[in-house]
C-alpha cells in the first residue's frame, strides 16, 4: 500500500532531510505549515496550511488528502534560548496526543522522540527504554511526557504507533552553534573553535540514518509487520566522546590541533557525562540499524557541507 505522508517539522532539521528524500525517492508526501507562520517550508513543496491544536482541522486534512501515515518533528525547546513553557507544553505535549487522536482509523503515527526525555544515568552503561524519564528540565521532561501521552492515546484507540527516541543527531543543516558546523567555521576563517574539555560520552546518529529510521518505522507499521505503540532509541549503542568526534572531524578537514580549544569554554553545570543508547529493542521492531559510525558520518557530513573539491585539495 502506498503511504502518504503528512509531515510535521518539514521546516527543521531532520524534516529538511526527510522532505529531501521524500522527493528523490517518489515518496506522496504533504508538509503541514502552521498557520500564519512568517517563514519556513520552501513555495514549491507541497503544503497545507493548519492550525495545530485544532482536531476538525487534522480530520478534514487527513480525510482530503487520505493520509494514511503521520510523522511528527515538530518541537519546542530544541534551542537554548526557546525555553517558554507553555509553547513546550503545547508543541512537546497537547500536539502528539491531538495527532493520535486524529490518526484513529485512518493512519499510523510517528512521533519524533529525544534522547533528552532520559534523567541522568547513574552509571556508564547504554540505558534502554526502560530507563527513569527526566522531571526537572522544560525540554526533557515536556518531550517525555508527549511521548507517554501519545502512546497511551494511541493504545486506547489502536492507532499503531513508534515514538523515536534520537539521540545525537548530527549532519548537513545543522544549527551554526552545534559542534560540527563550529569546526567547520574555524577552518573556514582560520579561527580556534572554543570547545568544552570534550569529556563527554555520547550516541551520534548521522541525519540521514534518522531519516532511515523514520521511514523504516512508517512502512512497518503500515504494513502491519510493526503494531501497537512504542517507545524506541534510535541511536548506535556506541559511544564516542566529543573530544574524539571534534579530532576526527579537525583531521578530516585539515584542520590544526591548535585550532581546537579543549577547555575554552566550561563545562554546563548539568550536562551528563554518558549518554549512550541501548539499541537492542530498535534492532528487533525495526529490523534496522545505523549505516553510519561516527567516523563515516562525519566524512560524509564535512563533503555535503564544505564541497567534496575541498577536501581532495587537502589530500
Amino acid at each position: 500500500m502506498t503511504q502518504n505522508l503528512l509531515i510535521l517539522g518539514a521546516s527543521g532539521f531532520l524534516g529538511t532531510h526527510l522532505v529531501a528524500t521524500c522527493r528523490r525517492e517518489g515518496r506522496p508526501f504533504l508538509a503541514a505549515r502552521r498557520k500564519g507562520a512568517s517563514a519556513g517550508i520552501a513555495a514549491d513543496i507541497p503544503h497545507a496550511e493548519v492550525d495545530l491544536f485544532d482536531e476538525g482541522n487534522w480530520a478534514q486534512l487527513i480525510a482530503s488528502h487520505r493520509i494514511n501515515a503521520i510523522i511528527n518533528l515538530a518541537a519546542s525547546g530544541v534551542a537554548p534560548t526557546d525555553r517558554d513553557p507553555l509553547t513546550m507544553q503545547r508543541v512537546n505535549v497537547d500536539l502528539p496526543a491531538t495527532l493520535a487522536r486524529a490518526a484513529a482509523g485512518h493512519a499510523i503515527l510517528v512521533n519524533a522522540g529525544s534522547c533528552s526525555e532520559y534523567a541522568p544515568p547513574a552509571s556508564g552503561e547504554p540505558i534502554d527504554e526502560d530507563a527513569p524519564l527526566e522531571t526537572g528540565k522544560l525540554y526533557g521532561s515536556s518531550k517525555a511526557a508527549g511521548g507517554l501521552m501519545s502512546m497511551a492515546t494511541a493504545t486506547a484507540l489502536d492507532v499503531p504507533m513508534r515514538h523515536l527516541r534520537f539521540f545525537n543527531i548530527f549532519g548537513p543543516g545543522e544549527a551554526a552553534h552545534r559542534l560540527l558546523p563550529s569546526l567547520l567555521t574555524a577552518e573556514r576563517e582560520g579561527t580556534r573553535a572554543a570547545l568544552s574539555s570534550g569529556a563527554q560520552i555520547r550516541d551520534f546518529i548521522h541525519v540521514d540514518d534518522a531519516v532511515s529510521a523514520i521511514l523504516r518505522a512508517a512502512e512497518r507499521l503500515g504494513s502491519g509487520i510493526a503494531s501497537g505503540a512504542a517507545a524506541l532509541n534510535v541511536c548506535s549503542g556506541v559511544g564516542t566522546s566529543v573530544r574524539t568526534f571534534a579530532e576526527t572531524a579537525a583531521r578530516t578537514l585539515g584542520l590544526p590541533a591548535e585550532y581546537l580549544g579543549f577547555g575554552d569554554i566550561p563545562m554546563r553545570p548539568d550536562d551528563i557525562p554518558y549518554l549512550v543508547g541501548d539499541p537492542t529493542r530498535m534492532r528487533s521492531d525495526l529490523d534496522w540499524e545505523p549505516a553510519f559510525n561516527s567516523a563515516s558520518g562525519i566524512t560524509a557530513s564535512i563533503i555535503a557541507m564544505s564541497g567534496a573539491h575541498r577536501l581532495e585539495e587537502r589530500t
